[in-house]
């Protein structure tokens, strides 16, 4: 077993970015994270215009120009009696439909927003209708307009002792760590059945504020288990700097700390 050292608490150990930054701690936990939102135009020339990436977990916000579709028109008591619906699909996953033009039945309510619950590839398509059953499509003829979802940005760190950057970190505003409880087996300690340690990852940015949140949950009232954390990166961060610390009640605390260099990437 490489990384890691098994220290009592009676004895101070810690990192040397422990040491140095904790009188800065900012918080126990990570904030609330906005999901990375890009937009996508379909414009009346044809050309289609996204700006920002499609990331998993975050929105696609979709703006479309109503000449592309100039069929199945017509007015009723002066309303457009005519509405041209926005289609996307995930994946297999279930199409979510929005107001792309025409009338709102949701009297524009509705927000043409686009939510992207995994990565792989997102399809859009559109179809105009009106009420006397005229209906045609923009479809990129029956292909639909497909795109990229890129995976939310993370850190794996699994129980054989690797460490694996998924997606592009500072692709979106956070990053997920997700660590394997396995690396850091001691201090387990219980009280009456229930877990009474914890395993926190530590991290900064560029030298800075040193913060801290659980990368564990408990479930079923006494199970603790692995639950990953998602970090806030600030904006023009460079470096991301991790270290790992497990403690119980009893005193016993263990680092995972790359032998106390901690883990360090590039994030922009």
């Amino acid at each position: 077993m490489k990384r890691l050292a098994l220290i009592l608490l009676a004895a101070c150990g810690s990192t040397e970015a422990e040491l140095s930054g904790l009188d800065d701690v900012t918080g126990t936990a990570a904030a609330a994270l906005a999901a990375p939102e890009a937009t996508i135009s379909f414009r009346s020339d044809w050309n289609i215009v996204r700006n920002g990436l499609f990331i998993e977990g975050g929105t696609a916000r979709v703006q479309y120009d109503a000449a592309r579709l100039p069929q199945c028109r017509g007015d009723q008591n002066g309303h457009p009696a005519w509405s041209i619906t926005g289609y996307a699909r995930v994946n297999d996953g279930p199409i979510q439909s929005f107001e792309a033009g025409g009338h709102s039945p949701s009297g524009g309510t509705q927000p043409s927003v686009v939510q992207l619950p995994a990565a792989g590839r997102v399809a859009f398509w559109f179809q105009i209708t009106n009420v006397w059953g005229c209906s045609a499509w923009d479809s990129n003829y029956g292909r639909n307009f497909v795109y990229e979802v890129a995976p939310q940005p993370r850190i794996v760190f699994d129980r054989a002792w690797s460490e694996t950057v998924i997606g592009m970190p500072g692709s979106a505003p956070g990053l997920l760590i997700d660590y394997d409880l396995s690396r850091l087996p001691s201090c387990r300690a219980g009280y009456n059945g229930f877990p009474t340690w914890e395993i926190l990852v530590w991290w900064r940015f560029d030298g800075g504020p040193v913060q801290y949140t659980p990368v564990t949950k408990v479930v079923d009232g006494n199970v603790r288990v692995s639950s990953p954390a998602l970090i806030e990166i600030p904006s023009g961060a460079r470096e991301v700097e991790l270290w790992f610390k497990s403690s119980d009640r009893g005193g016993c605390v263990q680092y995972d700390s790359d032998y106390g260099r901690n883990y360090r990437w590039r994030v922009n």
